[in-house]
C-alpha cells in the first residue's frame, strides 16, 4: 500500500517586522504542501529549529538582537537547512559575503513575489 500524501514543507520565516513575515507567507501560501513557522528574534529562531522539521529558512539580515551573518554561522553549527537571506541592503559587499558564506541565495526587500516563489519552489523541489 503506497502513501500518496506529500509531506508538508515547513518554511521558517525570521524577521523582526511581523509585516514582513506576513508578506512572505502571502507570497508563498499557494505553494503545495507548505506551512509556515514564524520567528521574530534569534531565540525564537533556534526554538523553531529544535521543535520543527524545517525545509528552508528565510532569514532577515538585520535584526535588533543579531544579524543574519552571525545567525547563519550559529545555524550551521547544528543544521544544514538551506538559508535564504532577506535584505534591503543590495551593496556589492553584502552580496559577496552572502555568496562567500555559501548561503542558498538572497532576496531583496521588499520581496518580489515571482522571484520569491521561484527561489523557494526550487529549494523545496516543488512546482
Amino acid at each position: 500500500m503506497s502513501d500518496n500524501t506529500v509531506a508538508a514543507k515547513n518554511i521558517l520565516v525570521v524577521d523582526d517586522e511581523f509585516m514582513n513575515i506576513r508578506m512572505a507567507e502571502r507570497i508563498l501560501k499557494d505553494l503545495p504542501s507548505v506551512s509556515f513557522v514564524r520567528a521574530m528574534n534569534s531565540a525564537e529562531l533556534f526554538e523553531a529549529l529544535e521543535n520543527n522539521d524545517i525545509s528552508v529558512i528565510m532569514l532577515d539580515l538585520r535584526m535588533p538582537d543579531s544579524n543574519g551573518f552571525d545567525l547563519y554561522a550559529k545555524i550551521r553549527e547544528k543544521y544544514d537547512t538551506p538559508v535564504v537571506i532577506m535584505t534591503a541592503d543590495r551593496s556589492d559587499e553584502t552580496i559577496h559575503r552572502i555568496e562567500a558564506l555559501g548561503m542558498a541565495d538572497h532576496l531583496s526587500k521588499p520581496l518580489d513575489p515571482i522571484k520569491t516563489r521561484e527561489l523557494i519552489s526550487s529549494l523545496l523541489n516543488i512546482g
